[in-house]
């Protein structure tokens, strides 16, 4: 569960300090999960969702473009959207599958 937590921390981080401050644990843990799972099983332009019941908060993550590194790593761009009290904020980043098979945001 650690990784999924940290992973969320990182996912709010991303979208601002803000953000990552109006998110809660299971938020973090929702996102991570999501994160995690859509990057690894959907193809480009699918959407994952996640929603919190208990905070009313949301998101969804985009893989847009997959594409193998120099070092023979999978990568994958993505969109990221997370709605805060009905409020849509946005982000964009690259991912990377580590040795674990995690995802990491680069």
């Amino acid at each position: 569960k650690e990784i999924w937590t940290v992973l969320g921390i990182g996912l709010g981080a991303m979208m601002g300090q803000h953000i990552g401050h109006q998110l809660d644990q299971r938020d973090r843990l929702l996102a991570g999960q999501t994160f995690q799972t859509t990057l690894e099983n959907q193809p480009n332009n699918t959407i994952g969702s996640w929603h919190n019941p208990n905070s009313g908060n949301a998101g969804q993550i985009i893989p847009t473009q997959t594409y193998t590194a120099n070092s023979g790593t999978p990568c994958r761009e993505f969109t990221q959207y997370v709605y805060i009290g009905g409020e849509k904020q946005s982000a964009y980043g690259t991912a990377c599958r580590q040795a674990d098979g995690s995802w990491k945001i680069m």
